[in-house]
């Protein structure tokens, strides 16, 4: 099956762990506290 987009192994955790990152960056609400947050303890 072919899609576009990005695919993540929710079954291993770190591919959760990304998946989770990665749409809580892009949510409206709170993506850009989120991505402050991420800068902040890099």
């Amino acid at each position: 099956y072919e899609f576009e987009g990005k695919r993540y192994d929710c079954g291993d955790k770190l591919g959760f762990m990304k998946a989770n990152i990665e749409f809580s960056k892009r949510h409206p609400e709170i993506g850009k506290e989120f991505t402050e947050f991420l800068k902040s303890i890099s």
